[in-house]
């Protein structure tokens, strides 16, 4: 399993409107693209790092990971 610094759970709270709304897109859709957009220091890269670590835990989805640092 992968560990990332810069993601620490105790700093994402009050998301889940955006992970709901993501999990039922993914729901309805098998292919296509997600994006995320936003303010810089919005949350975005927390929320992409909570979702992975969800879908992790899922035994029907295989996410991955690309890093764009």
């Amino acid at each position: 399993m992968l560990s990332y610094k810069i993601f620490r759970s105790i700093e994402f709270v009050n998301r889940s409107a955006e992970i709901e709304r993501t999990q039922n897109v993914l729901n309805t859709r098998n292919r296509g693209v997600i994006i995320f957009e936003g303010d810089r220091g919005a949350g975005k890269s927390s929320l992409l790092f909570e979702l992975y670590r969800r879908f992790q835990q899922q035994s029907n989805l295989r996410p991955f990971l690309i890093s764009l640092a």
